[in-house]
């Protein structure tokens, strides 16, 4: 990316409030959800962030699930290989896209489109994940 293309991006940015951004994750009619990452065990990367859209699908409140792991949304029937290919691609600090099998606080089943990105600090260490879902069935 060219300096100038970056120096335009900046200043758009700087535009902007936190507040226009917040709005946008918190109205987002996707999935949003952020994890504080845990490379010793990155399916139990723990969620400091869900927007109103996944509460809505899922059924949760926002404090059932600051805390807790992803894990708490899979069931006897989400493929394994689709979790260990997921936790790879995280442990590798490497951006996913994947279709998973969920499920909502009542236990019914979800197809979710899921992409998770890797957010980096000032220093370039990955601290967090960034998901957004999107629901693209609920039958089986």
């Amino acid at each position: 990316m060219s300096v100038s293309v970056v120096s335009a991006e900046v200043a758009i940015m700087s535009q902007l409030s936190l507040e226009l951004f917040k709005q946008s994750i918190e109205k987002s009619l996707d999935i949003v959800l952020i994890m504080e990452a845990n490379f010793e065990d990155v399916g139990g990367s723990t969620i400091v962030y869900v927007n109103q859209a996944f509460c809505d699908t899922f059924g949760f409140s926002k404090d059932e699930m600051i805390g807790k792991t992803p894990r708490m949304l899979q069931g006897e029937q989400t493929d394994k290989m689709t979790r260990m290919e997921i936790r790879v691609s995280l442990k590798q600090k490497k951006p996913l896209t994947s279709t998973i099998l969920n499920y909502t606080k009542s236990g019914n089943p979800l197809w979710l489109d899921i992409n998770i990105v890797p957010l980096e600090d000032d220093s370039g260490q990955v601290t967090h994940f960034f998901a957004t879902e999107r629901v693209i069935s609920e039958n089986l």
